[in-house]
């Protein structure tokens, strides 16, 4: 990896980490669990508000192709398999054949609910093959997106 290549992939990891960890010092007061914080700062640090207030910078830092970009997608897979290693490293399954049933339901509904949305929604509208197509894979990637690998579900 290359000088500029490492140096934006450092910038981006260290936004990524100390404007959450501003952000919690921030608002301590309220009292917000560190998922609300964490999911507020993506929220602030993507294209939602960072991209729509300054999107030239946003377009630098966090650009959508080159090298920094597939190193920063890496680093990311890597933690989200430590994270669900982690997470199944505190299963209990005692607690888990109790809490059977609702766990059981809620998976199904969630994954159920926006396919049969994003199908009916696709099927059903007033809309040309081609935007009927884009709305199924939307569909699709929306309920089966947690269990396939980002670069499979874009």
């Amino acid at each position: 990896m290359d000088g500029p290549t490492l140096t934006l992939l450092l910038v981006q990891i260290g936004l990524v980490l100390a404007i959450p960890l501003c952000m919690a010092k921030l608002l301590q007061r309220l009292a917000l669990s560190p998922l609300v914080v964490e999911l507020l700062c993506g929220v602030l640090l993507g294209p939602s508000v960072f991209g729509m207030l300054a999107p030239q910078l946003f377009a630098q830092v966090f650009p959508t192709l080159g090298r920094a970009t597939q190193a920063r997608e890496a680093v990311t897979e890597l933690g989200l398999l430590l994270f669900v290693f982690m997470a199944g490293l505190e299963l209990q399954p005692k607690r888990l054949r109790t809490l059977g049933l609702p766990i059981y339901w809620t998976s199904f509904l969630g994954i159920l609910a926006p396919l049969v949305l994003g199908v009916d929604r696709s099927c059903c509208g007033r809309s040309s093959g081609a935007t009927r197509r884009r709305a199924m894979c939307r569909c699709w990637r929306s309920s089966l997106g947690p269990f396939c690998p980002s670069r499979l579900c874009r």
